[in-house]
């Protein structure tokens, strides 16, 4: 991999490794360095501090896109909180993907909290800069993904946008109105018992067109049968008691029997895999629900 760059690159990286990151903004780096994924990489890195040089050497520039962060070379010298303020452009050169090892050692609780940084990222403009074909080659052998995320077909809703996960981070699981059925409980199997997940998330949204549906108790086709999957969410909300203000015209009411859904189908997941309700008991995963808000862009987690 060396002898791919110019001497004077050479000169920073031999013989330790260091690695280098080139002209993209510190914003992008702060964003990389805050998540699971690179501190997993880094693992002798992993204090409060997280290291990178800094260079304004265009040569450098020039070949650093040619290396590869899984290949464990160090980031060194500047401390974080002294990166933030200096002014200096870096790239966060994010090609690594999940491996078996790092795989392992996510917890429930650390992959739940990787999905909420990555929504604060998404949130705040400032999405981890991948290169996407690299983490094609870097799983084209394997996936070793974290999550689970049940979510909408919603165009709105893409799971690794609102997350800012990138290829082989998680599964997603795309279904209207996002409810299971044994196919999808046999997805989720699979994903959690065999595949390693540590986290199940059932994610409903704002607005749903599925909820808005099922409360007006349309009737179309094979459409038909996926409203009478998500209706008894309906039943479930109490309020209104006006026949008149449950249906779609009533956007509160649409969101609650959404969130209801989502609460419903965390159940259903329990009640209906004995697989997956022994790995909850036995700590191995996390069910949790969430609730997207397609106008500004939030999840909120809730158990």
């Amino acid at each position: 991999m060396l002898n791919r760059v110019s001497s004077t690159f050479r000169r920073y990286i031999h013989p330790t490794k260091r690695f280098v990151l080139d002209n993209q903004t510190r914003k992008s780096y702060v964003a990389f360095a805050n998540t699971t994924l690179f501190q997993y990489s880094y693992s002798n890195e992993i204090q409060s501090n997280f290291y990178s040089f800094s260079t304004s050497n265009s040569s450098i520039a020039n070949n650093v896109s040619n290396l590869r962060i899984r290949d464990r070379m160090q980031f060194n010298i500047k401390p974080l909180n002294s990166i933030q303020n200096s002014g200096v452009s870096y790239r966060s050169l994010s090609t690594t993907a999940y491996t078996k090892e790092m795989q392992g050692m996510m917890t429930p609780d650390s992959a739940l909290e990787e999905l909420k940084k990555g929504n604060k990222r998404f949130l705040a403009k400032s999405p981890v800069d991948r290169d996407l074909l690299e983490q094609v080659d870097a799983t084209s052998s394997g996936q070793f993904p974290y999550a689970t995320v049940l979510s909408c077909i919603d165009s709105r809703t893409s799971s690794e946008l609102i997350f800012d996960q990138g290829i082989g981070d998680i599964f997603s699981i795309r279904i209207a109105g996002n409810f299971v059925n044994d196919d999808i409980l046999g997805s989720m199997e699979f994903t959690c018992k065999l595949a390693g997940t540590k986290l199940i998330v059932v994610l409903g949204h704002t607005a749903c067109g599925a909820v808005k549906g099922a409360c007006d108790h349309a009737r179309l086709g094979n459409l038909t049968t996926l409203i009478n999957k998500i209706e008894p969410a309906v039943a479930a909300v109490k309020e209104p008691l006006d026949e008149s203000l449950r249906n779609s015209s009533n956007s509160a009411f649409v969101d609650e029997v959404a969130a209801q859904n989502v609460r419903m189908t965390m159940d259903n997941i329990r009640s209906s895999s004995e697989i997956l309700a022994e790995m909850e008991k036995k700590g191995e995963i996390k069910i949790v629900g969430g609730m997207y808000d397609v106008g500004t862009g939030k999840v909120n987690f809730y158990s």
